[in-house]
């Protein structure tokens, strides 16, 4: 498990200490099902070996099945061979046919697969990608649990086994206990009803679930092109807008009276006129850093005349009920740079239906077509006429004579050296450069080896 269990200790210790199995262990697949009604297919065991062995499903569930593969990963062919297991088990019918809701894994979308969904009455379905986290209902409410409880049961395995390493043959036994408490009506009722699929129910989704997504946004600069320079307010708005000035007034003013922080204003009075404008009572009195906003009625806000000028930044005069979103005090970050990716896009879809399946032999055929090489002369492709005034690359001389065998004697006692005597010592003189055993001498291991026919 990748979590363990929650481990009693004293109060303040940081370095905690719990019994595990091996770190780097052989990975076991098990592949699950469940249906809205809360039945639950059989699991599917794959080993990373060559043969399987009857052993290896030794304390399993009813009626699972194991499978095996190098990798002990899921691929084309074994999922071909879960699908058999699949019918087996759920018995679909053209009278009562199958939807089987899947994700894009690559071993799901063969032409096999296809062609098996097609010939048993099985309608599959594809899961958005980089949503199962939402979407799939075994990750939604079972897999969690599972986990959970094989982590309880793997405790206890090790508590009965002290010692003792977790092997592949234990696991299906281990998992047993936890696979039948986490395989509940309960959990599959409510994984179906959680993501929306059963019963149907699409605002299961709200808008905090998509702001991820805001993050690899790309602007719109298609729409940018036509707007207006300074676009005009609706009939009936909550807003005011003074020509190009930057005030902007965010309620209906409707009240008696209201007293607002405004910068200094080169002019004293402002007169609005428009032919669908009705103001009434509307002035501004300067008075230093302060101004004054009086209002009885405003019915529309197309306002054309004289602009004042502003010597100071935008000034935003709202309703008490205004408020600063999160978003603009923790704007979400932005990629600014998309890398392009040669690889297809996927996305939900109807994997049994017949587009599906002559996309997937349109695609094949094609993978089988011999690529075409194009004939060029040196003087029309510049590669290969680079590639020819290219000097051709010095091959070695092998011709070289190569030294001759040494035999190396000792000095003492005249044997020969072999290599197969490595665990013989050789020392040799510094003076005549002869080699000796150091049987031979007289050598104590300190300082440099002279032989007795030089002393002599």
């Amino acid at each position: 498990p990748n979590k363990p269990p929650k481990v009693i200790s004293t109060k303040g210790k940081r370095c905690v200490n719990k019994i595990s199995s091996a770190e780097r262990g052989t990975n076991v697949t098990v592949v699950c099902a469940m249906s809205a009604s809360g039945y639950y297919l059989p699991p599917t065991f794959i080993f990373a070996r060559k043969r399987m062995k009857a052993e290896l499903l030794d304390g399993a569930p009813p009626s699972a099945i194991g499978m095996v593969s190098d990798s002990s990963f899921i691929n084309s062919d074994l999922f071909a061979d879960w699908l058999s297991h699949f019918k087996d088990h759920v018995k679909p019918s053209a009278e009562k046919p199958v939807l089987l809701i899947l994700d894009n894994h690559t071993s799901h979308c063969s032409l096999k697969a296809v062609n098996f969904f097609r010939d048993n009455n099985i309608h599959a379905l594809t899961l958005p990608p980089h949503s199962s986290h939402r979407t799939q209902p075994l990750d939604r409410c079972f897999f969690n649990s599972l986990k959970k409880f094989y982590a309880s049961e793997c405790e206890k395995w090790h508590k009965n086994h002290p010692g003792r390493v977790i092997k592949p043959a234990q696991v299906p036994s281990i998992l047993t206990p936890a696979y039948l408490r986490a395989a509940s009506l309960s959990n599959a009722v409510e994984g179906f009803k959680v993501t929306g699929i059963y019963p149907f129910n699409p605002d299961v989704f709200k808008e905090e679930d998509f702001l991820c997504s805001e993050v690899t946004d790309r602007p719109l600069h298609d729409l940018v092109s036509n707007a207006p320079s300074t676009p005009l307010p609706a009939p009936n708005s909550d807003s005011v807008t003074i020509n190009d000035t930057n005030i902007a007034v965010n309620t209906a003013l409707t009240t008696a009276e209201k007293t607002i922080e405004l910068p200094d204003l080169s002019v004293e009075t402002v007169e609005i006129a428009g032919p669908s404008a009705e103001i009434t009572n509307l002035s501004i009195e300067i008075a230093g850093p302060s101004a004054k906003i009086e209002s009885s009625s405003i019915i529309s806000t197309e306002i054309a005349g004289t602009s004042p000028e502003i010597a100071g930044p935008c000034v935003e005069i709202g309703s008490p009920s205004s408020h600063t979103s999160v978003f603009q005090v923790a704007p979400l970050p932005r990629v600014e740079t998309f890398q392009r990716s040669t690889r297809k896009k996927k996305s939900s879809d109807i994997i049994s239906s017949s587009p599906y399946k002559l996309e997937l032999e349109k695609g094949i055929e094609e993978k089988s077509k011999p690529k075409r090489v194009r004939l060029n002369t040196l003087d029309t492709n510049p590669k290969q006429k680079k590639a020819a005034d290219k000097k051709p690359k010095k091959t070695k001389n092998t011709n070289r004579k190569t030294k001759p065998n040494i035999i190396y004697t000792c000095g003492g006692c005249q044997e020969i050296y072999k290599e197969e005597d490595e665990e013989e010592d050789w020392i040799q003189c510094g003076k005549c450069k002869t080699w000796w055993h150091e049987i031979c001498t007289a050598y104590s291991g300190f300082g440099d080896f002279i032989c007795d026919l030089c002393n002599d």
